[in-house]
């Protein structure tokens, strides 16, 4: 029983699971398609839905969205049958309408279209986007009585929307324009007065129902509708000229005449002036019968040949302005007399007032021929061609232009103007030959002129004629030192010159005019400029310096110039000058990254400078500075750690090496200068590590890969070392061979011991000697040597040394030791000694003094020794001296009895080479001479043989 129960809850338990995962399913379906639609991207959206359809097909949120999906990729049918399935089944869907009438109107189905709009309406009748689109559906289907309907609908809605009114305005105005085309003018009237409720200030509008208010007759209602126009756009010319038109229709021309001269102040325009003479000649015809110029026209139609009539007539139609009746008069007249002077002057004013210029201009040209002693007419006649001249130059129509103003040279009154036209005329006919000359005689006639001198320069300039335009310049500046306008056009000049020599390379050139520029014009920043750039060009450095300093009294904190100064004096290599220059600038400019970045290369060169020098106490300062203003900066890091690696100021260089890393995670020159600082400390594991995470460049692998094989041999921390030492001298009872073998074991960083067993032999026996060395290294890098050894014979019975090892300032070191020694002839011996020592650059010297004595008597010896590095810092030549009254040498302590008192002098060599990094073998050679009388000597040479391995 219980077992079919807890298959039921498991049963059970799946089928719920399942359910819920397959819930969770299909609205994820629909998020996914909706976040897909927000894309853009449709197509995929559409799958999600199909997908989803398929296991809940009766989920309508889904299916209205792979409508709106289908809509959106352009399947319309699709869309249609879809949606219409959605609707069916869930009549309430809002957004599936908007679809549909989206649809719809896409395939041009407006009707169908309507009648979703309009079910829509039902629920949202206040939906403004819906009911414009209902009006743009019915101008689909030219329904405009119901678009017409619909908008003034909306109008009542929303009486105060712009975008509402503008609708309706239009829709209305295409109504009105239909009805005119049907001849329904009543319906059309009515229609633009509607229109015109809600817009006041629509002159098309306005012209629209006054127009047709004329056609049907009703001038009152047109002039009402005018007057209304008037007042919302008053001093409209176009309004005011209907309304002295719809005024002369109703005969009231005094009142039209009155409102045309006030559109005329208003706009001047001639027809305008045409329509006021009309209705002014309308006006008089009505009171013909009293004026007398009628009465004299019907004694002048009877006898043409009544001159006072003619001259009446003449005078009165020119006075009022009837100029028709003038030329009517004047024709027949010129026929018969053409060279009347009176007759042509009274032609020429009804030309210029009917605007007929060119043949007014051709009268005056045919009376200055037919009276040339005629001062006015002269006058009159000069004027017009120079004011055509000057037209025919403004409209380029140069060889028109030099015509006119050759005549008008000749007449005083405009010889020097008429020059002035010629010299533009030749300018634009680009005949220089003759522009220079008229030019020049301008000059010639008026010295004291200074335009003229300047219109050349101009010239010249304009032409590409620098070099003559500069000469003139000078001149001008010679004769009109105090011009106020010559400063401007020798900057012009001269900017123009200067980029035609640079690009020829003629920084000479452009060095003398950008001198001669700052010489008039101290201010002129764009001549030093130039100046600066062509003595730039040509290398003159220290020239450009101190150009910039004399442009810098004129501009003193001009940045570009400043800035260009450190440049120069950067590429001097005065880089100490040009970080200084800089760092005056960073300060005015904290946040010009440009600035920074020039001021930290220049300060970098310094640094660079000063290592050269060796200087490098100052270098490290300098390259603290620019890490402390920009910690990121790694070449001066770099810089940085390499001297205090140098110097080995490890633990500074450690610390900034860590703060490095921080800001340049596994940045590879710094994973190497790590490397480097750890074995300077003998952290030898710390250094394998970082070598090894080092990747150098190709011509270093092979060198780094020996290194680390170097390093690695510092693991090791067992070695034997076997010696033998062969000792020859004149007296065969010192010659002893003596063989040594030891053991060393280092402990850890700071404690190694060694184990030594050293053997003599003789004829009369061997002799033993066993010996215990102790290394004590101190964290401050201080260190002690504590030595001890037993012997049965020939070597000193007891003996024990302590020696303390003090590093100081940079390379050096001190020794400071004592030892005692029990003599085979059970003397006891004591030895003080004091040590230095240097490293540097691949060579060892080592110097000690020692003081010695038996109770008895003092001795002492002095000892040098170097070692010379090869290349690869591990093999190494030796040299060594040495002199006293006794022998400094522990090698042969066994032989101190013999020579102590006796003064000699030791010489030796020898060479050292490393087997891999394991093994290396030694040898060396020393010679000691002791003095055993005045004249007896005793020489010693003894040859040393050594080979020690690690392991």
């Amino acid at each position: 029983m219980q077992s079919k129960f807890l298959k039921l809850v498991i049963g059970l338990g799946l089928i719920a699971s399942s359910f819920c995962a397959y819930a969770q399913s299909d609205a994820d379906y629909y998020q996914l398609a909706r976040a897909e639609g927000k894309k853009n991207n449709f197509a995929k959206a559409t799958e999600y839905c199909l997908t989803g359809l398929q296991k809940t097909p009766m989920d309508m949120d889904l299916k209205e969205y792979l409508g709106k999906c289908y809509l959106e990729t352009g399947k319309l049918n699709q869309a249609r049958m879809t949606l219409l399935d959605v609707l069916r089944k869930s009549p309430d869907r809002d957004d599936a309408r908007r679809y549909m009438i989206t649809i719809e109107s896409l395939s041009k189905r407006n009707a169908s279209a309507i009648c979703y709009v309009n079910e829509l309406l039902e629920t949202n009748p206040y939906d403004k986007d819906l009911w414009l689109k209902k009006v743009n559906l019915y101008r689909e289907l030219h329904n405009n009585v119901e678009a017409e309907k619909s908008i003034s609908r909306l109008l009542q809605i929303f009486p105060n929307d712009e975008g509402v009114r503008k609708t309706y305005n239009t829709i209305i105005r295409e109504s009105a324009s239909n009805s005119l085309k049907k001849e329904n003018l009543e319906e059309a009237a009515m229609q633009y007065q509607n229109a015109l409720l809600t817009t006041k200030r629509d002159p098309e509008m306005f012209d629209n129902l006054i127009n047709t208010q004329i056609k049907l007759g009703d001038y009152s209602e047109a002039l009402n509708s005018t007057n209304k126009a008037l007042f919302f756009m008053p001093g409209n010319s176009t309004f005011l000229a209907k309304k002295a038109s719809i005024l002369e229709s109703q005969g009231n021309y005094t009142q039209a005449i009155a409102t045309l001269q006030e559109a005329l102040r208003k706009n001047n325009s001639p027809q305008l002036r045409k329509q006021l003479d009309y209705l002014v000649s309308e006006s008089a015809r009505v009171q013909v019968n009293n004026d007398p110029y009628v009465l004299y026209w019907k004694i002048y139609n009877s006898n043409r040949g009544d001159s006072e009539a003619f001259k009446f007539l003449l005078n009165t139609a020119l006075e009022r302005g009837k100029l028709d009746d003038a030329q009517e008069l004047l024709s027949p007249a010129l026929r018969s007399r053409p060279n009347d002077k009176t007759l042509l002057l009274k032609q020429i004013q009804v030309f210029e007032r009917t605007q007929q210029t060119s043949k007014a201009e051709a009268l005056y040209d045919r009376l200055n021929q037919l009276y040339p002693n005629d001062t006015d007419i002269a006058a009159k006649f000069h004027q017009i061609r120079f004011n055509q001249a000057k037209a025919d130059l403004k409209n380029e129509e140069y060889a028109k232009a030099l015509q006119g103003f050759l005549i008008t040279l000749k007449n005083p009154d405009y010889a020097t103007i008429s020059r002035e036209g010629l010299f533009n005329s030749y300018v634009g006919l680009r005949n220089k030959d003759q522009a220079t000359q008229a030019i020049d005689a301008l000059i010639a006639q008026h010295p004291q002129e200074e335009r003229y001198l300047l219109m050349k320069i101009e010239y010249l300039r304009n032409c590409a004629d620098y070099a003559a335009g500069l000469n003139v310049a000078k001149q001008f500046h010679t004769q009109f030192p105090h011009s106020t306008l010559f400063p401007e056009e020798l900057e012009l000049l001269s900017n123009q010159y200067i980029k035609a020599l640079i690009l020829q390379e003629k920084y000479d050139e452009v060095v003398d005019i950008s001198d001669y520029v700052i010489s008039i014009k101290p201010d002129n920043l764009q001549s030093y400029l130039y100046g600066l750039n062509a003595r730039v060009s040509q290398k003159k450095l220290d020239e450009s310096a101190r150009f910039i300093e004399s442009a810098l009294v004129q501009f003193p904190n001009h940045r570009d110039l400043r800035m260009r100064l450190a440049g120069i004096q950067g590429e001097m290599k005065n880089h100490k000058r040009a970080a200084e220059l800089l760092g005056d600038l960073r300060r005015e400019y904290p946040y010009n990254d440009t600035i920074s970045m020039a001021w930290a290369e220049e300060m970098f060169l310094t640094g660079r400078a000063l290592e050269a020098a060796n200087q490098q106490d100052e270098a490290i300062v300098v390259y603290k500075q620019i890490i402390e203003e920009n910690p990121r900066d790694l070449n001066s890091s770099l810089k940085l750690l390499s001297l205090l690696n140098e110097r080995k100021q490890h633990q500074e260089a450690m610390q900034l090496v860590n703060q490095c890393l921080q800001q340049h995670p596994n940045q590879n020159d710094l994973i190497y200068q790590k490397a480097v600082i750890y074995e300077n400390t003998g952290e030898w594991e710390n250094a394998l590590d970082y070598y090894q995470q080092y990747v150098p460049s190709a011509d270093k692998l092979e060198a780094i890969k020996e290194h680390i094989r170097f390093l690695r041999s510092k693991y090791f921390k067992n070695s034997i070392t076997a010696s033998f030492t062969n000792v020859k001298s004149d007296s065969v009872l010192l010659n002893i061979p003596v063989a040594s073998l030891e053991y060393a074991r280092r402990i850890d960083d700071f404690n190694t011991f060694v184990i030594r067993g050293n053997y003599a032999g003789k004829n009369n026996g061997v002799g033993i000697q066993g010996e215990v060395d102790w290394y004590l290294k101190l964290k401050n890098k201080s260190s002690f040597l504590f030595s001890a050894g037993i012997a049965n014979q020939f070597f000193q019975k007891y003996k024990a040394s302590l020696s303390y090892f003090q590093p100081f300032a940079k390379d050096w070191q001190l020794e400071i030791g004592g030892r005692y020694a029990k003599l085979s002839n059970d003397a006891n011996f004591y030895t003080a000694l004091v040590g230095i020592e240097r490293a540097w650059n691949g060579i060892w010297l080592n110097g000690k003094a020692f003081y010695m004595t038996d109770s008895d008597d003092n001795y002492y010896n002095v000892l040098l020794q170097s070692r010379f590095y090869l290349a690869n810092e591990l093999d190494y030549f030796t040299v060594m001296a040495g002199m006293g009254n006794a022998p400094e040498d522990q090698r042969l302590d066994f032989q101190l009895n013999n020579f102590l008192s006796y003064a000699n002098s030791m010489v030796g060599a020898g060479y050292r080479h490393h087997i891999g990094y394991k093994s290396a073998i030694g040898l060396l050679g020393t010679w000691s001479s002791y003095k055993m009388g005045d004249e007896a000597f005793i020489n010693q040479y003894n040859v040393s043989l050594m080979f020690t391995t690690k392991f």
